[in-house]
């Protein structure tokens, strides 16, 4: 990778007649930023990271040991490299040669009749014209980007200006990793479809790269099939908040850091787009929110008016729909920052939920849920095609469950404003429920509930209690003496009593089951053998789990 507004030490060796290379030769691509003389006795005070140091030896010329040391002194103060005239010194000592080789400091000699200002002027003079190029790039970069946002030309454009620039293919991905825009560069076919697939694919290894402008750019290799694929990625940050990255492939050429600078320069264009849709976006998310409370409402005011603001939104409510409904609550809010960042996931779900939808969907916010109203395609009866849609948005929004716990419901078929108001209330139940049963990271059909919903409708009652008291032992028992009664007795009413089934799913020996299943008799004095018996057990776990008595199983992740 080049040195952004520097140059190497080999380019410095060849501005200089007659300059020779004596050691040290492995860094001669070490960085030279600026150049400086060694004369004074306090010098090393002032030597800088990246300094091509010009000395005489003269404060030095008859200590050999401070000659030796020399080299170790400026090499920890970041120099570039060493470069002694020979007019005090003719010979210097093997000692530093064997250092310099040893730190790949390069260690140069001057011809003695080349006065200092020969050498320090051409090295300036590269580095200034270095920078300048620096420069000319930042300021088109910024031109050619910022006319394609002033333009409206959207994502697209940018991808496509950002890949003329880079000579690579790019993609701009948002908070979910979801590809936004790409622009394949010179690739095409199936070597740039594949690439477009990769840009949203985790990678096998990373490392940061720090630009001039310290954004941590991550240089990154996917490896898929057999293949290696090598990427840098910069995140597009507004405030504090990252809300997408720009992927590069190094398919054309290897990424410099004079490209690292354009990229800097991208991601604050990228996140002025970024901020510009999401303005948008959020005036629509408010009126769309508002018409869908006013179509869930308990009480209708005017079914009429309701389909008319229905067909603005270009909904026909005659035609049957069904509501998708996404519970997204924070998975841990411990202090402000986490609420922050729950918060900034929470708007980019949103935000990941809009895209995923599709404008033939209308999407809002009702209840402290994401809503989706959708309407099926026409072939079957809708279900399948609604399990299919919240199943793809959930595992789109696989990455939002590390600060949100999530569960989807969803809402049967239904026609006009009566029925999608009911399908919203099904799908709301079913996101609950699905929580408090299964955990998040969860889909439910309200038609899959089977009997929780009847039995999430039974508030508390000295009945109920009772009722519970069975599972109640169980959970005291096992958390009194850390063994799994519980989780035992469901995996027997999940196998159907068969014992061995149970054994294989939990992993534990046959006898170590015929025992566990003998001590929950005895806890709850139930007869497993007896239908009356087994029937209230397995209906009080259900009530016990519902009610937060027996945890949900995969609490915070997804599946």
């Amino acid at each position: 990778m080049e040195h952004l507004g520097a140059i190497t030490v080999r380019e410095a060796v060849e501005l200089i007649p007659g300059a020779r290379v004596l050691a040290g030769t492995g860094g001669m691509e070490r960085a030279v930023r600026s150049v400086g003389v060694l004369e004074a006795p306090d010098a090393l005070r002032f030597v800088k990271a990246g300094d091509f140091l010009i000395t005489a030896l003269y404060a030095i010329r008859e200590d050999r040991a401070a000659q030796i040391d020399l080299v170790g002194q400026v090499n920890r103060l970041g120099a570039a490299a060493l470069a002694v005239k020979q007019s005090y010194v003719r010979e210097l000592p093997s000692e530093m040669l064997l250092s310099a080789t040893e730190l790949a400091l390069p260690l140069i000699v001057l011809p003695p009749d080349v006065p200092f200002s020969e050498v320090m002027q051409p090295i300036f003079a590269k580095i200034v014209s270095r920078q300048a190029t620096v420069l000319s790039r930042q300021h088109e970069t910024h031109r050619e980007m910022m006319k394609a946002v002033l333009e409206g030309r959207g994502l697209e454009s940018l991808a496509l200006s950002l890949s003329g620039l880079l000579g690579n293919p790019v993609a701009i991905l948002d908070a979910a990793r979801q590809v936004l825009a790409w622009a394949p560069g010179t690739l095409a076919g199936d070597e740039a479809e594949e690439l477009e697939r990769q840009s949203a694919r985790e990678a096998s290894q990373s490392e940061y790269l720090l630009s001039a402008g310290e954004t941590l750019h991550r240089h990154e290799v996917v490896r898929w099939q057999g293949r290696t694929f090598s990427r840098v990625v910069t995140p597009v940050v507004v405030g504090s908040r990252a809300h997408g990255e720009i992927v590069v492939w190094e398919a054309g050429r290897p990424v410099g850091e004079l490209d690292l600078i354009t990229l800097d320069s991208a991601a604050t264009v990228v996140a002025l787009e970024f901020t510009n849709r999401r303005t948008l976006l959020e005036v629509e998310r408010r009126y769309r929110s508002e018409f869908l409370a006013a179509l869930f409402a308990p009480e209708i005011r005017s079914e009429a008016a309701l389909m008319q603001r229905a067909r603005l939104y270009g909904l026909d409510l005659a035609a049957p729909y069904y509501v998708v409904a996404v519970k997204a609550e924070p998975a841990s809010v411990h202090s402000p920052q986490e609420a922050a960042a729950a918060q900034a996931a929470a708007d980019q779900l949103y935000e990941a939920v809009c895209r995923l939808a599709g404008a033939e969907a209308l999407t809002g916010e009702v209840e402290l849920h994401t809503v989706v109203l959708r309407r099926p395609s026409g072939r079957g009866d809708g279900r399948a095609e609604a399990m299919g849609f919240a199943r793809h948005l959930l595992e789109q929004v696989r990455p939002f469950g590390r600060l949100l716990r999530l569960s989807i419901g969803v809402g049967s078929v239904q026609r006009g404003v009566e029925g999608v108001r009911r399908s919203f209330l099904e799908a709301r139940r079913a996101a609950a429920i699905a929580e408090r049963v299964w955990g998040p990271g969860r889909v439910a059909h309200v038609d899959d509930l089977g009997v929780f919903p009847i039995l999430d409708m039974i508030g508390p009652s000295d009945e109920m209690e009772r009722f519970l008291s069975s599972i109640r032992r169980l959970v005291e028992y096992d958390l009194a003496h850390r063994t799994d009664l519980v989780r035992t007795l469901e995996a027997f009413f999940a196998n159907k009593g068969n014992v061995r089934r149970v054994a294989a799913q939990l992993y534990a020996h046959y006898n170590t089951v015929l025992y566990r299943l003998e001590r929950i008799q005895q806890i709850t004095g139930m007869d497993l053998e007896d239908a009356e018996s087994r029937l209230h057990l397995q209906l009080a776990l259900h009530a016990a789990r519902l009610r937060g008595l027996v945890p949900s199983p995969a609490v915070g992740s997804l599946a």
